[in-house]
């Protein structure tokens, strides 16, 4: 695609990730920060059974990159998807995870968090195509602080709710430009908590290798508040991501 006829389709999502860059900055300005750049590699595995109705499976190593050590590990994210229509699509999803201490790249580990984590997303798709989508995802997270005393004890519980608006922006035959802006709000918990959890911000490509395969890789930015401390973590991440589709539908349906 030339690129005299590419550049005006770029505007919307471009003024749309600046608005809310500008924004983060903003309240970056007013807090103490600490900037670990890291890295995080995805792999994630689909099957499609229906037209309406399809699973995944996902792993994610999150790791920092100087020094190289682990930050967290999701082991791992299993979902179930329901199309409702063109606009409409829900979500159910359970996630075994495990958060690395201290959350401070220099640092040596010296603990580590584990996380049981189940969810109830919804979509909405609109816009030109539906290129944008809004999702909403309540996420109830329960916590093992003192996972090496071997009685998994889940005592700590957080409901959070996640707000995210996102562009998805065919550019070629095979790449597909995305970008996203999320808020995290904890609204209840069994412990003191602070409202605010953390933005995220993504601006990626993905390019499809095959019907079944397809590459992902990307810039996010992670804004989040320390929970024990009186800073904030202002992430920058390279995002790299391994798609595997498996389609089961019969031929009537594809």
């Amino acid at each position: 695609m030339p690129i005299i006829r590419l550049y005006p389709k770029l505007v919307s999502p471009f003024f749309f990730v600046l608005f809310i860059s500008t924004l983060s900055s903003a309240l970056l300005a007013q807090a103490k920060t600490v900037i670990d750049p890291s890295y995080w590699l995805v792999a994630h595995t689909e099957l499609k059974f229906t037209n309406k109705w399809s699973t995944f499976v996902e792993l994610e190593e999150r790791r920092f990159i100087n020094p190289e050590r682990a930050l967290q590990r999701s082991l791992p994210l299993l979902g179930l998807k329901y199309k409702a229509s063109e606009r409409f699509n829900f979500e159910v999803d359970y996630l075994n995870f495990k958060i690395f201490s201290p959350q401070i790249a220099d640092t040596e580990i010296n603990a580590h968090i584990l996380e049981q984590r189940l969810s109830i997303a919804a979509s909405y798709n609109f816009g030109r195509k539906h290129r944008f989508s809004l999702r909403l995802k309540d996420e109830y997270r329960l916590f093992d602080l003192t996972p090496d005393d071997g009685k998994l004890e889940f005592k700590r519980a957080i409901n959070r709710m996640r707000i995210r608006l996102a562009y998805k922006l065919p550019l070629q035959a095979d790449w597909v430009l995305n970008t996203s802006a999320e808020l995290l709000l904890n609204y209840a918990s069994n412990t003191r908590i602070k409202t605010f959890d953390q933005s995220r911000l993504y601006l990626g490509f993905m390019y499809q290798l095959s019907p079944s395969h397809s590459l992902d890789i990307g810039y996010f930015n992670w804004y989040q508040e320390s929970r024990t401390m009186a800073l904030f973590f202002n992430r920058h991440i390279v995002r790299l991501g391994w798609v595997y589709t498996l389609d089961l539908r019969s031929t009537n349906q594809t």
